[in-house]
């Protein structure tokens, strides 16, 4: 099932984007097409600095925040949506759309991402990709990623970094593919978006993450 046709099931059953689902539709189509595009609008999201987002690759598509909500620009039309459907809507286009990097890529975090996993300033490692689609069902979620430290590796799962496109600063070293890879990204996302109906931790909600971290807490030994 190509990405298209995954992002089209996902959509079609959320009742709330029923409505405007012809603009929202068009909207997914020019972002599916930029992975920057995505990658940008996930960050003007999370920034409430930032009031506009505009990106050259998604032409005419613009963004802008006013009162809690965010306008779509589309050319010569407009769509409102509250900050709970903006999310949702850049949750199915984020998990469907985005590239997921092969195995045995090399990646550096952008430096808020490593500072909310409690590292130190001055510690900026470079991670090994080693795993993908590491699915939290309790939680609702997955993770598209673990990584460990180049070059020490791994002495066990403590010592992984779990992790989305969406926390990547950049791409050091391209892994592994070949003519596998791509059936099997779409494997995974029908199983996991269309039948699981799992998200990536990138979007989860304040309950989502509080069961991951008593997972985690469990896993360390912790209580």
């Amino acid at each position: 099932m190509e990405n298209k046709e995954i992002f089209e099931k996902a959509f079609g059953r959320e009742e709330r984007f029923q409505q405007d689902a012809v603009l929202l539709t068009e909207i997914a189509g020019k972002l599916s097409g930029s992975e920057r595009g995505i990658l940008s609008l996930y960050d003007f999201y999370q920034d409430d600095k930032n009031s506009i987002w505009s990106e050259i690759g998604c032409s005419p598509l613009s963004c802008e925040k006013f009162n809690g909500d965010l306008f779509f620009d589309f050319g010569d039309k407009e769509l409102q949506l509250g900050k709970e459907d903006f999310f949702l809507f850049l949750s199915l286009v984020s998990d469907i759309f985005l590239p997921i990097l092969p195995l045995g890529s090399v990646v550096g975090l952008k430096k808020d991402a490593l500072e909310k996993m409690g590292l130190p300033e001055d510690y900026s490692p470079d991670l090994v990709i080693v795993d993908r689609y590491l699915a939290v069902p309790d939680a609702g979620i997955y993770f598209p990623y673990s990584g460990v430290v180049y070059p020490l590796g791994s002495f066990g799962t403590e010592r992984k970094i779990y992790f989305g496109p969406q926390l990547i600063e950049k791409v050091i070293f391209p892994g592994y593919s070949d003519r596998r890879e791509k059936p099997f990204h779409a494997l995974m996302k029908e199983e996991y978006i269309l039948e699981r109906r799992l998200h990536s931790m990138s979007f989860a909600s304040e309950q989502e993450e509080a069961i991951l971290q008593s997972k985690l807490r469990k896993a360390a030994g912790g209580i």
